[in-house]
């Protein structure tokens, strides 16, 4: 298997490269984290900043073959950029955890979760519309598709494999 590393231009001229299933979401950077900036949020707990537009970077994902859509922050009109494919479920907000504003929680993992203003249903839909391919299939379908295409693959080769007493 390939892996498509995507280069991330970071103030001060370094380059960091990373994998396109590493990030979980994007946005523009608060004035106290890194001004003028664009945040990173990554699956290993950590986040970088790129001195890349919000529309460059998001190109470059979808290049690399992430499915990309974009939520709105509860508290801003910033544009929040996110890899659905790390979307493992979307929870209803909690008043006494999230921002007034938010009306749904995208869940990356147990602990990590990133509150939306969409509802539950538009989050949903628009998971389920950024995950479906050009031609209707859904990236689940293929990717099980390929699995059993593996397993019988397999299974045909060590089926037809000879040998040393066929020799």
């Amino acid at each position: 298997m390939v892996t498509i590393m995507i280069a991330i231009c970071m103030p001060g001229g370094d380059i960091e490269y990373i994998e396109a299933d590493e990030m979980l979401w994007l946005r523009q950077a608060f004035d106290h984290e890194f001004k003028g900036m664009v945040m990173l949020r990554l699956a290993a707990p950590d986040r970088i900043y790129s001195v890349e537009t919000i529309d460059a970077l998001e190109a470059k994902f979808r290049a690399a073959g992430a499915s990309i859509a974009r939520f709105t922050p509860p508290e801003d009109t910033r544009v929040m950029v996110v890899n659905t494919g790390k979307v493992r479920e979307v929870e209803p907000s909690n008043p006494a955890i999230s921002h007034g504003s938010a009306n749904s929680v995208l869940k990356f993992g147990p602990r990590l979760g990133l509150a939306v203003r969409e509802t539950e249903a538009q989050s949903e839909a628009i998971l389920a519309k950024a995950r479906q391919l050009p031609n209707g299939l859904s990236a689940t379908a293929v990717a099980s598709g390929a699995v059993l295409g593996a397993v019988i693959g397999a299974a045909a080769a060590v089926v037809i494999t000879p040998t040393e007493e066929d020799a």
